[in-house]
């Protein structure tokens, strides 16, 4: 449960934050001291991945290099459209939408590969907190059918997100399985990016926070915890991180897995 828990936040933030490469990118000066995230690097014992981000101002264009990359559009300040593009193709499409408090209200996913679509609708509940996220599929044109056995929810403390719960059947018993996330008091490497706090998808590590993500605590229904995971950093001048290290994963002493950031030139 650990290993799928962590495999989609890994896999999240790559595509999230930059499209895999293959080839070399032309890129400007870059700099560990800096503040503006041009470059990250996934490194893990049997491969390395990494991406280029692009800007218009303090909005991202892009990430990824000339072929495969994901293009990011806005509406106003908020992101509202992402384009997945590999080596040349357009193979999806994500579009986000907002409630006058600018929170993510529902996003829709349109698979052209599979002719697939799926739809999530984000339900706030101001008097404790929370949030329940409910999935409806369908295809390119609507996504109406609901998915019941889809269960998530977001716990909230001061507009971030702390815990995050979803609930599925192990060996034919109903368990909910939580995941709770502890900070540190650094500056994110996105908060330069306009727009990109409010992307809080279930299924990435976007949790709102201005900080870094230092902890994961699982634990599920007939269990108390079932395991942490730590996150430790290395930090330039500015409070950003240079270095970000998963310690051993998947406790199977297979190594970490290490994130390299890349800046700007101040």
């Amino acid at each position: 449960m650990k290993k799928l828990f962590l495999l989609l936040s890994v896999v999240s933030i790559v595509f999230m934050s930059c499209s895999s490469e293959d080839s070399p990118v032309s890129e400007p000066p870059l700099t560990n001291d800096g503040f503006v995230l041009k470059r990250m690097d996934i490194l893990s014992p049997t491969q390395q991945i990494g991406g280029v981000w692009y800007y218009d101002g303090n909005k991202l264009d892009r990430c990824g290099n000339e072929t495969t990359y994901v293009k990011y559009h806005y509406t106003g300040d908020l992101i509202t459209k992402m384009d997945f593009v590999n080596e040349g193709q357009l193979r999806s499409n994500e579009y986000y939408y907002y409630d006058g408090n600018q929170r993510l209200s529902s996003y829709k996913v349109l698979d052209y590969q599979t002719g697939l679509g799926s739809r999530f609708v984000y339900t706030y509940n101001d008097v404790n907190g929370t949030c329940v996220v409910t999935l409806f599929t369908g295809n390119l044109q609507t996504q109406d059918t609901p998915d019941t056995n889809f269960s998530r929810k977001l716990f909230f403390e001061n507009g971030v997100v702390v815990k995050k719960q979803r609930s599925m059947v192990i060996d034919g018993n109903l368990e909910t399985l939580t995941t709770e996330v502890a900070f540190d008091n650094k500056q994110n490497p996105k908060n330069a990016i306009l727009g990109m706090s409010k992307l809080l998808l279930y299924e990435n590590d976007n949790y709102g926070s201005p900080h870094n993500l230092i902890s994961y605590t699982y634990s599920a229904t007939n269990a108390t915890i079932i395991d942490v995971d730590v996150i430790q950093y290395t930090y330039n001048s500015y409070g950003f991180p240079i270095t970000q290290k998963l310690l051993d994963p998947y406790d199977d002493g297979s190594g970490d897995i290490e994130f390299k950031y890349f800046y700007q030139q101040p």
